[in-house]
């Protein structure tokens, strides 16, 4: 498995080399309008407004609309801004619906940036492929049988404030913050999906006994208490170092960030619990103003052996939100390609590497462009399992056969490619396509739009 994966990135980053060298040997310099924006500064408010629409065979039309808010105020820190400020809604026909605002400053306190995040989500399909990565058994025979079998259904709202700053003028600073959040999990809605549906055979079945999620409740792997409406609350403390030239899209330096995040019980958690995470990232340039290497290993585990409830298990920790998706190992934030939430459990280590080379960049109405694209490999291992041994102890052999496999854990690793278009260097506009290479992972390309760098 391991050579077959060597084998499969050398190739990629040939390709890559034989296709970036002809574009790297041109050395035409920078447009003169793009330097005159360079150097002037943007001044005072730049907004982003993009809709959005999509259709799902389940969920029915999708339509909404996202916006972006920068101050730059005088200017003189261009690209960086003062304040940012984001909001997102989206709707499907059939009801699932997701809402997201955003803040983003380092001007509103002195020396102190604070990032608020508050997203209600409405998920009537999501994802949930079990526990512990290949121990798991992915079936595509079942999925055929019903297309959401590896589905249920998760409300949440979240309210989360971040706070950072650094020890004088050095690289090195603090992080805290808190988390409030309520959960709402529950098995697929199939009434209220297959309603309106003028083809019974789209229908999905009316069997709860017909999804994976209803399965790990009635063995008692998902305990009756995490099926009921909760409260998670965390508080958060933390250092990092950061040399980053740039927070939004860096070129050079290194961020490193050590967490510990805790669940007490006296915020109300009905799972008191703690996870501790190492994240290191570094953005090496090879060669000046356009291309670099960035990588990024990231280690998260649960303190001790309490309990966490399946609905906090796939959730990253992280010192500030840029993205409203919450998911864990697999899709569009972490291992590209690899179906989301794929790999769950008590902990482990994932490492994301990727080229970005600047292939274009341009000025347009006294906007700034650059066009990129990012070959990448992402590859993710389950460090500590979630222990399900006694309710796997009680099973019958045709279940334990059928829906769980015992052994090793193994990589979970893919790789593609991306295309980025970025506004006044902050604006992120992604297009993202991924493939791993196990097929107990999925065996499709999974394309991702998204507005900011994976890290």
């Amino acid at each position: 498995m391991v050579q077959k994966i060597i084998i499969k990135l050398s190739c990629l980053f040939f390709l890559f080399f034989s296709f970036s060298i002809p574009l790297l040997a041109e050395t035409e310099e920078e447009p003169e309008e793009v330097v005159e924006i360079i150097e002037k500064g943007k001044k005072g408010l730049s907004l982003v407004a993009v809709p959005i629409i999509s259709f799902d065979t389940d969920l029915g039309i999708e339509f909404g609309a996202f916006g972006r808010l920068f101050h730059f105020g005088n200017g003189s820190r261009y690209p960086q801004y003062d304040h940012f400020w984001a909001l997102e809604y989206s709707r499907y026909t059939k009801g699932g619906q997701q809402f997201r605002f955003a803040y983003d400053s380092d001007r509103l306190i002195k020396n102190i940036h604070i990032n608020l995040d508050v997203v209600y989500s409405e998920d009537l399909l999501a994802f949930f492929f079990g526990f512990n990565g290949y121990n798991a058994v992915f079936s595509r025979e079942m999925e055929q049988m019903n297309r959401a079998f590896y589905r249920y259904q998760n409300k949440s709202f979240r309210i989360k404030p971040d706070f950072q700053g650094h020890f004088g003028d050095s690289p090195f600073g603090w992080i805290a913050g808190v988390s409030f959040m309520h959960v709402n999990p529950g098995s697929v809605d199939f009434a209220r999906i297959n309603r309106d549906k003028t083809n019974s055979m789209h229908n999905l079945p009316d069997d709860p006994n017909m999804y994976l999620f209803n399965k790990y409740v009635n063995w008692g792997i998902i305990s009756p208490e995490e099926t009921e409406k909760k409260w998670l609350n965390y508080v958060k403390i933390g250092a990092k170092y950061d040399t980053r030239d740039f927070a939004l899209n860096p070129f050079r330096g290194i961020f490193t960030e050590v967490m510990l995040q805790g669940a007490p019980s006296f915020l109300f958690n009905y799972f008191p619990h703690a996870k501790f995470a190492i994240i290191h990232r570094q953005y090496v340039p090879v060669v000046d103003k356009r291309m670099n290497f960035v990588y990024r290993v990231f280690y998260q585990t649960t303190v001790g052996n309490s309990k966490v409830p399946f609905y906090a298990q796939p959730l990253l920790m992280s010192s500030s939100e840029t993205s409203s998706m919450l998911q864990g190992l697999g899709g569009a934030r972490t291992l590209r390609g690899v179906m989301k939430n794929r790999v769950v459990g008590d902990g482990f280590l994932m490492v994301n590497a990727e080229f970005r080379l600047k292939i274009f960049q341009f000025a347009l109405q006294n906007q700034f462009f650059d066009i990129y694209i990012n070959p990448f490999v992402d590859a993710g291992y389950i460090t500590k399992e979630i222990d399900i041994s006694k309710q796997l102890s009680q099973l019958s052999e045709e279940d334990r056969k059928t829906f769980f496999r015992e052994g090793k854990q193994g990589i979970h690793a893919s790789a593609g490619l991306g295309f980025k278009l970025i506004l006044n260097h902050n604006f992120v506009m992604s297009v993202e396509a991924g493939k791993p290479f196990d097929k107990r992972d999925g065996d499709i390309f999974r394309i991702y739009l998204n507005t900011s760098y994976t890290f």
